[in-house]
């Protein structure tokens, strides 16, 4: 199956910023209020052939809740860095 990648699209626009180096070179940051404390909900409709192992790999910039079928599974993300964006597989 091929992956399917979901993003609000008042978002898909901007750019990660490189916090990394934050104190030496200056980074324009958006100032729409719009984008800042959003909190999104997204739900996604899967239906997947028949299988003894399905795979999800997810993350988020700040924090997620993954339910399935309306049941609580885990909450993450895992740690990362800038240049090190990692996932969590379940």
């Amino acid at each position: 199956m091929k992956a399917q990648y979901i993003c609000h699209p008042d978002f898909a626009s901007e750019k990660p910023l490189d916090v990394f180096h934050k104190e030496i070179e200056k980074t324009e940051i958006s100032t729409d209020p719009g984008l800042q404390n959003r909190h999104v909900l997204f739900r996604k409709k899967a239906i997947l052939p028949k299988a003894e192992k399905a795979v999800l790999r997810i993350t988020a910039d700040d924090y997620y809740k993954l339910y399935v079928n309306g049941r609580f599974v885990t909450q993450g993300p895992s740690n990362g860095y800038p240049q090190a964006y990692y996932y969590n597989e379940i």
